[in-house]
């Protein structure tokens, strides 16, 4: 921009060439004529509102020919021309702007867009000057239109709108170069509304799908509100807000996810549709900030509400399930479940009474008394998935492990619900001393438990653990089978005899000293 001259009668002379022959013709009064028309014919520079515009006479138009006829000096008439215009709008439009209702702005911007293309017109430039007029009288809308006050009254009314958006208003201010700040309010406004519609309707709703309902009333209900706001329509797509209502649902199901996981599986909608919107996050570094933001919520609200001396065993043990379910929903690769787990396993190593409700709770087909009956049916299952590690140097389908897992992390892990509890401690061999303990006690009371069913447990332990870490409750089966045999042999009124092998009994072993002996006559009744 040039430095701030006014455009005068003289300056207009000063750019104007010098006269040729032909010139003279017209004689020197009508050359000041010409000057003089031209002049005021581009006063004023800035125009109030409510005025109205005239069609410039032929005259004028012919006067604007001849003095603007030098190409070579058409940049130096626009410089000079925008330092007019300049001038005036921070005289006249700055005050009105401060003043005025956002419709009238609108109105006065629209009437002084028409005043400016009516001068342009006439002037007859060149491409160069009138490329450069364009931008310098768009620049100077803008500069004055980026006020804060009145972007601020522009969104509120747009807020106001509810979807009945006035396109002229748009269209006006679209036409002096404020697409961008139109669209970027738009969006702003777009997003909060998906907000606090997804804020408002799914909040608490996890028994259900969600997603496609979602997906429509952004297509159908908030779509034409953004496509009018964006003005062009080939910038808009329906696509940019459902990723925005996708990201906005992420957003919500991570505030809830301690809540989601503990009603599973009634929560199982939930948990599947947050599995595809972060499978369709196509910005990696979202995707790997919701996935952080995912494990610190859920840890952060199981340490503050379940991994602390309050909550019992058993709860926390129901807990770690419904984590292990929920999160091969959310991350069937594993790594989420590998991160939330570790303090909840942690945890339940340090309760000394965790070996013997696990135990129970998969012997107890008693739904009313096994709150842990979900064991049950895992143990019913049978074999579990195999534990053997990947070879990856063999593996035809290996690919490596995600980005986030972590150092340690094992690819190949058992992942089904009892092969994770008991995998907890390194040895077997605390839940076969708790097995062998239980099933010794029903034994003796043969009276209570069936000695079938006693066996039928066992051959689905050695399924799951191995048949070699159950000898010693072979071996008591064993003699309570054939102490069965002897006594149905013997049989003699109320006795009844039950042969152990005192090494491989050891709750019977232990309330039993050397010098123990029965003092009973009871010879004489098998004689």
């Amino acid at each position: 921009m040039a430095p701030n001259v006014k455009l005068t009668l003289a300056v207009i002379a000063s750019v104007v060439p010098p006269q040729t022959l032909s010139d003279l013709l017209l004689g020197q009064f009508d050359m000041e004529n010409d000057f003089q028309l031209l002049f005021q014919w581009l006063q004023p520079f800035y125009i109030g509102p409510g005025s109205e515009l005239w069609e410039p006479l032929v005259r004028v138009k012919a006067a604007a020919k001849h003095c603007l006829r030098d190409k070579s000096q058409h940049t130096q008439f626009v410089r000079l021309y925008l330092n007019s215009v300049g001038k005036a709008f921070h005289v006249h439009f700055l005050p009105f702007l401060e003043s005025a209702l956002l419709a009238l702005v609108i109105e006065h911007v629209a009437s002084l867009y028409a005043f400016y293309r009516r001068q342009t017109a006439v002037l007859n430039l060149s491409p160069l000057a009138l490329e450069m007029l364009s931008r310098g009288l768009i620049a100077i809308f803008i500069r004055h239109l980026q006020a804060p006050k009145f972007l601020t009254a522009l969104e509120t009314a747009l807020r106001q709108a509810n979807g009945d958006i006035p396109r002229l208003w748009l269209k006006a201010l679209a036409n002096v170069g404020m697409k961008p700040a139109i669209q970027e309010i738009v969006v702003r406004i777009s997003a909060s509304k998906i907000h606090d519609h997804v804020e408002r309707t799914y909040s608490g709703v996890w028994h259900t799908s969600v997603l496609k309902e979602l997906e429509e009333w952004v297509r159908v209900d908030l779509y034409p509100f953004f496509a009018v706001g964006c003005i062009d329509s080939s910038a808009s797509s329906s696509n940019d807000l459902v990723q925005i209502a996708h990201d906005e649902l992420i957003s919500v199901r991570i505030s809830e996810i301690y809540h989601i996981v503990l009603h599973f599986p009634r929560s199982k909608f939930a948990l599947a549709e947050l599995h595809q919107c972060l499978s369709l996050e196509l910005n990696p570094h979202a995707l790997h900030q919701y996935r952080s933001r995912l494990v610190e919520s859920f840890v952060r609200e199981c340490h503050s509400h379940s991994l602390h001396l309050g909550s019992s065993t058993v709860s926390v043990t129901r807990l770690y399930i419904n984590t292990i379910r929920a999160f091969l929903l959310v991350d069937p690769t594993g790594v989420l479940l590998d991160k939330v787990a570790r303090p909840i396993r942690k945890y339940l190593k340090s309760r000394s009474d965790l070996v013997q409700q696990l135990v129970r709770g998969m012997l107890d087909p008693d739904p009313a008394t096994n709150p842990l009956i979900e064991l049950v049916h895992e143990l019913s299952k049978g074999v579990s998935p195999t534990n053997a590690p990947v070879d990856d140097l063999t593996d035809l389908h290996w690919c490596p492990d995600p980005i986030d897992a972590l150092p340690d992390f094992k690819k190949g892990k058992a992942l089904d619900v009892l092969g994770a509890l008991t995998s907890i401690y390194t040895l077997l061999s605390v839940f076969v001393e708790e097995f062998t303990k239980l099933f010794g006690n029903r034994l003796l009371q043969w009276n209570k438990y069936s000695t079938e069913d006693i066996l039928r447990h066992v051959e689905l332990l050695k399924a799951r653990f191995g048949s070699n870490e159950f000898a010693t409750l072979d071996v008591m089966i064993q003699d309570i089978q054939e102490s069965a045999l002897i006594s149905s042999e013997v049989s003699h009124g109320p006795v009844s005899l039950t042969i152990l092998s005192k090494i491989y009994w050891p709750t019977v072993a232990d309330s039993l000293s050397d010098n123990d002996f029965f003092i009973v006559p009871i010879e004489a009744r098998f004689q």
